[in-house]
């Protein structure tokens, strides 16, 4: 029950936070390039790859050092990545975009918004976990 609460509050966060973001940089579906929503996916995929290093190195140290319990590392996990990082990130709603661009005869722009969102969330997620390694 504890992890379920962990995902739910963690979820509701990154709900609002996409949200929010939403307001700050209107698009109109189909019209315009949905900059908001490369924006949440690029940060999500940061995020993550910082994220996921860091409990990855909690686990490793938790294995060479017996006395920890990984209910930090569970329950950052399921708040955190799981939760908020799974109510920010947007992956129907880039689908959605992508789709009403096709729709409208703008296969450029769809084009462009597939090829910005895979290559921009992979090179986050290798970014983040960079940042973190260079910071040991």
């Amino acid at each position: 029950m504890r992890d379920a609460l962990l995902v739910a509050f963690g979820g509701s966060l990154g709900a609002l936070a996409r949200y929010g973001v939403g307001l700050a940089l209107p698009h109109t579906p189909g019209k315009h390039f949905p900059i908001a929503t490369l924006l949440v996916n690029v940060v999500g995929c940061l995020f993550i790859g910082m994220i996921g290093q860091l409990l990855q190195r909690f686990a490793a140290e938790a294995i060479v050092k017996p006395n920890g319990s990984g209910l930090l590392e569970t329950s950052l996990r399921h708040a955190v990545i799981v939760g908020f990082l799974g109510g920010l990130t947007t992956f129907s709603a880039f689908s959605w975009d992508t789709t009403r661009l096709l729709q409208d005869d703008r296969p450029l722009l769809a084009l462009a918004n597939i090829a910005a969102n895979l290559l921009a969330g992979l090179c986050a997620v290798w970014i983040g976990m960079m940042v973190v390694k260079l910071w040991s």
